[in-house]
């Protein structure tokens, strides 16, 4: 018992499940052919046709209690003091590689669940913060409803949760526990690999400075020819100009919803307008595409939107800074200008802007 006891002590001496893994199998490998060797210098003079080949094989299916039975030991020697510690050790083994197996998945499946697992994708969408996991679910919906990103990675970095919550599972959301400015967790999120980050405010750190910090400090450790994109959520009038100066782009409500609340006290039916435009989930929606065909009048790019076999409008046009929703019909629009759609989906938009180049 005391090799057994030995055995136990070198597997358990490597502190990952890997690696206790790879050395359960490197004893195994090396204890068949101990055993098969001994078997055959045993037995070879009794059993004729015995090759080394067949005394490991023995070896192998003695140590794993399969015992097919074409081989068996016949001397004393081969039965006692080879066999029978053959059979013992073998047990043992075995249940070391079966025991760290198991292990090796329950530790990759913790940690998954526990957010410590280092994620390996790449072109994923981060959202850094977690006001609410009902907030966050919301903002998930809607990404996996547009066709870009219906099948992207999409991993939630936060320290206010403690583990996957079942809402990010059922959307196949990964979760990494911690701060994002912390680089080790930055790292365990593979953040220099995602293609956006969304970064909005934690429940427990309100307002948008936490929010200003995460986001400028990603963007000054991005190298200059990194195409990831930084959108951050601010809730305060006043962060506009702090986020502005420092080229950070963002999105804010700027009291959405009371305009929307005196628009539909008048209009009854606009907020059903505005759920629409501004959901995936269903109606049209709007799209932004850069103009790559020769300078012409709006108007002629809008007879030739009808004429598409897809369904969609040109309803505005954005130059620099200005953007011109329902322009006069004789504007001309430029190569570089972005044609402003409401269509179904962005496939359509690609396929018109193609037939116009």
């Amino acid at each position: 018992m005391w090799i057994f006891r030995h055995l136990i002590t070198l597997v358990a001496e490597h502190t990952t499940p890997v690696g206790r893994f790879l050395w359960a199998v490197l004893t195994a490998i090396g204890m068949s052919v101990l055993f098969g060797s001994a078997f055959y210098f045993a037995e070879r003079e009794v059993q004729e046709g015995l090759s080394y080949l067949d005394s490991l094989w023995w070896a192998m299916v003695t140590m794993t209690t399969v015992g097919y039975g074409d081989y068996f030991p016949q001397t004393f020697a081969g039965r006692f003091f080879i066999a029978y510690p053959c059979f013992l050790l073998g047990i043992s083994i075995i249940g070391l590689l079966l025991g760290t197996v198991s292990e090796a998945v329950i530790d990759h499946f913790t940690r998954k669940k526990k957010g410590t697992l280092r994620l390996t994708m790449k072109d994923h969408i981060i959202i850094a913060g977690c006001p609410s996991v009902g907030r966050v679910e919301h903002i998930v919906c809607e990404l996996r409803h547009s066709i870009v990103n219906r099948e992207t990675p999409i991993a939630v970095v936060t320290d206010t949760l403690n583990e996957l919550p079942a809402e990010f599972k059922s959307n196949k959301v990964s979760f990494v526990k911690g701060n994002i400015r912390n680089p080790e967790v930055a790292a365990r999120a593979a953040w220099t690999e995602a293609k956006d980050i969304i970064v909005i405010g934690d429940e427990e750190t309100p307002g948008d400075f936490d929010v200003y910090t995460t986001a400028s400090y990603l963007k000054n450790l991005l190298p200059a020819e990194s195409k990831l994109q930084i959108l951050s959520y601010i809730e305060e009038a006043d962060s506009v100009d702090l986020f502005k100066k420092a080229g950070l782009r963002y999105v804010w409500s700027e009291g959405m919803p009371d305009r929307l609340m005196a628009q539909d006290l008048n209009q009854p039916g606009i907020n059903e307008v505005f759920r629409q435009l501004l959901s995936y989930r269903n109606g049209c929606e709007i799209y932004l595409r850069a103009y790559r065909g020769k300078e012409s009048k709006v108007l002629a790019l809008q007879h030739q939107a009808l004429d598409s076999p897809h369904d969609l409008q040109i309803i505005g046009i954005q130059s620099g800074e200005e953007y011109d929703l329902n322009p006069n019909k004789d504007r001309l629009v430029s190569p570089g200008d972005t044609l402003i759609f409401l269509a179904d989906n962005s496939l359509a938009c690609e396929s018109f802007l193609s037939a116009t180049s």
